[in-house]
């Protein structure tokens, strides 16, 4: 069996960056995305016309987060476990200005992106997870992982293999 597990990730006016995903079979996705589907008219619209659930809009009113229960459920059936990482991005700047070399500041390699620490951080921990699953991720079992469209995809892509070879087994 091939487990998949998507990603997402948003950032508010405060600075709050969230990187969360879901893991599930292909069939628990199938299943998943039935129920989702047919519950999307009780979220919001896009500019084209679509409907997507988006939890920053559906906060916006009353009306839908008192819908977004149902949502959760149907996540709640169909997965099988939910994993994130959620970091202040303005607590992570500050952080990285007071730390010091020999006086002088630090070079980071990643360019300050606080996707780029979030995404290290949620796959460390997915693979560490794993490890620690009782047997809800087999080892020797394909994960596919697949990331919400983002602008730091071309780095993540060319990391990937990298990341993978230096992985714990």
């Amino acid at each position: 069996m091939v487990l998949q597990a998507y990603f997402d990730d948003s950032l508010d006016k405060s600075g709050t960056f969230v990187v969360a995903g879901y893991v599930a079979s292909a069939e628990e996705w199938a299943a998943f995305s039935r129920e989702w589907e047919a519950m999307l008219p009780y979220s919001s619209v896009q500019d084209d016309g679509r409907y997507r659930f988006k939890m920053s809009e559906m906060a916006l009113s009353e009306e839908r987060m008192g819908r977004v229960a149902a949502f959760h459920k149907i996540i709640n059936d169909h997965v099988r476990f939910s994993i994130s990482v959620i970091m202040n991005v303005h607590d992570i700047e500050r952080a990285r200005a007071r730390i010091l070399l020999d006086g002088a500041g630090v070079e980071w390699l990643d360019s300050g992106s606080h996707f780029h620490l979030a995404y290290r951080a949620i796959m460390d921990n997915f693979t560490l997870f794993r490890a620690q699953s009782g047997g809800r991720l087999p080892e020797g079992e394909t994960i596919d992982v697949y990331f919400d469209e983002t602008s730091e995809k071309g780095e993540i892509l060319r990391g990937w293999e990298e990341y993978v070879a230096d992985a714990p087994k």
